[in-house]
């Protein structure tokens, strides 16, 4: 039954959203690591290799939903990772 399917995925997209929202208003993101995100981006593709190869549309689009908030939460790991301007110049002002 492809219903499950669909429901499944479909919950393993809506899980990212808070945490995607929540780095988006508070320009932070800390305890979540490059290798793991990079990991969870190759098995992604792994699975919807494999979706693609046994025509499972459910588990290929809401895998590649995932992979896309992946990507999000991947570059929102780096850009709020670099040190912040406005910081380094306010803490060499007072030197």
């Amino acid at each position: 039954m492809t219903v499950y399917g669909w429901l499944g995925g479909g919950l393993s997209v809506v899980y990212n959203i808070p945490q995607i929202y929540n780095v988006y208003r508070i320009k932070e993101i800390t305890g979540v690591s490059h290798a793991s995100i990079l990991l969870r981006i190759v098995s992604y593709l792994l699975v919807i290799y494999h979706s693609f190869t046994i025509e499972d549309p459910a588990i290929m689009y809401t895998t590649l939903a995932g992979l896309i908030q992946l990507f999000i939460i991947y570059s929102q790991l780096w850009m709020y990772s670099q040190p912040n301007e406005e910081t380094t110049d306010n803490n060499t002002d007072d030197v």
